[in-house]
């Protein structure tokens, strides 16, 4: 079975604003640019649900979303779950929030989602504050009866604490925190589920502990050589990755060089598309 997957930090869909509040026409213009790519799953990272930043009408933000990606893509076959992470508030007013998203095409059914916390907390006088990080897996399956599991994640920075803001870029996936979700990473997804497409924002760079921790229990990493995937104070970062499990083989992989084309106009992080091929019992390593 083959098909293709795109993974994309959508900054909430807030780029325009630089980050303070999602907009409309940021929104359609990520699904009339994800569309071009002709994803069967897209994975999406720092989505919200309803708040200040994330706008309130009609609806959660990924059903709005949703509702433009049936649009341009003249398929109404197209499912979203969501996963809510974090919320930032004042009472019942939400002034925003975090989650991890998943739209699944006509070509796959899909089972119901769950989640693991991965969240490190140094200090628990601070864990109130302690912005979570969760795992979403998703099991799918295909018209045919082919199966393949989706984790989508998204971790944190590297802990300010151990250095300083400025050298925040320098140590993506070195933080002491990180390699702690990493850890916890790897034990939520043990044992490994086959076949099976891990991707996300990991906030670390390709040979970094958190990377190697990923590679070391058995996960193939795909994005180890790509270009940079995100921007950060002008300076590009490639911390957005893809991992495969055994019997899943990467035909193609894409990523648009941001700085270099309309992707910068949408978020401040570029996706990641592949085309996979799922193998039928037999390991392709």
């Amino acid at each position: 079975m083959r098909f293709i997957l795109t993974s994309y930090n959508v900054r909430y869909f807030s780029q325009a604003s630089h980050g303070l509040h999602a907009g409309r026409r940021t929104m359609r213009g990520i699904a009339e640019a994800l569309a071009e790519q002709f994803p069967d799953v897209v994975a999406l990272q720092e989505v919200e649900s309803q708040s200040l930043r994330g706008g309130f009408g009609h609806g959660p933000q990924l059903s709005r979303f949703v509702s433009h990606f049936r649009d341009v893509t003249g398929e109404s076959g197209w499912t979203a779950h969501y996963v809510p992470v974090h919320r930032y508030g004042v009472g019942t007013l939400a002034l925003y929030t975090t989650g991890l998203g998943v739209l699944v095409g006509p070509r796959f059914t899909a089972g119901q989602p769950y989640s693991t916390d991965v969240t490190h907390v140094r200090w628990p006088i601070a864990r109130p504050l302690k912005q979570r990080r969760r795992v979403m897996i998703l099991p799918l399956q295909a018209a045919d009866g082919a199966r393949v599991t989706v984790a989508n994640v998204h971790l944190s920075l590297p802990a300010f604490f151990e250095g300083t803001p400025w050298t925040v870029i320098e140590r993506m996936g070195e933080g002491s925190n990180q390699r702690r979700e990493a850890t916890q990473l790897v034990d939520a997804l043990t044992p490994m589920p086959d076949p099976a497409v891990l991707c996300g924002d990991l906030n670390a760079a390709p040979r970094s502990p958190v990377i190697d921790q990923l590679c070391a229990s058995g996960w193939h990493h795909e994005t180890a050589e790509t270009p940079p995937t995100a921007v950060f104070f002008h300076r590009t970062m490639a911390i957005d990755h893809l991992f495969t499990s055994p019997s899943v083989r990467v035909e193609r992989l894409h990523v648009p060089r941001i700085q270099a084309s309309n992707w910068s106009k949408l978020s401040d992080h570029a996706p990641i598309t592949a085309t996979l091929e799922v193998g039928h019992g037999a390991s392709f390593r």
